[in-house]
């Protein structure tokens, strides 16, 4: 009898724990293909931090080889600009092979080209 009871316990507490996990995943959004068909973007729905005036979201690019690159980029809704703030770029193994975090002085506030995979990113954030 007791072993049921600890069977029943155990499988009680397995059950809980369970559902009280957190999960840190992301959920990357399909934004656009590159006119030339190369380059693909997608955004991280799970990790926008916006409000009127500028927003932080982490963008993938993943190439036609395979390759990717994710970077957070930083926008602002009047004007238009994006700012990358860190890039890192894998192999089509998912291997880490470059990264490098941009320093606040060689960040670059670059205006947002009209029909471009910016702008598209740009109005999956701000589509009003």
């Amino acid at each position: 009898m007791k072993r049921v009871s600890l069977t029943i316990c155990l499988f009680a507490l397995v059950v809980l724990s369970i559902g009280c996990t957190t999960a840190f995943a992301s959920d990357w959004y399909y934004v656009g293909t590159s006119d030339d068909g190369n380059v693909s973007a997608y955004i991280d729905n799970a990790s926008v931090a916006k409000n009127n005036r500028e927003a932080t979201v982490w963008v993938k690019w993943t190439r036609s080889d395979g390759s990717q690159m994710i970077t957070p980029i930083y926008y602002t809704r009047h004007p238009k600009t994006s700012t990358w703030l860190y890039l890192a770029e894998y192999d089509t193994q998912g291997n880490v092979v470059d990264s490098e975090t941009i320093s606040y002085y060689e960040q670059e506030a670059r205006p947002i080209v009209p029909d471009s995979m910016d702008e598209g990113i740009w109005y999956c954030i701000w589509p009003y």
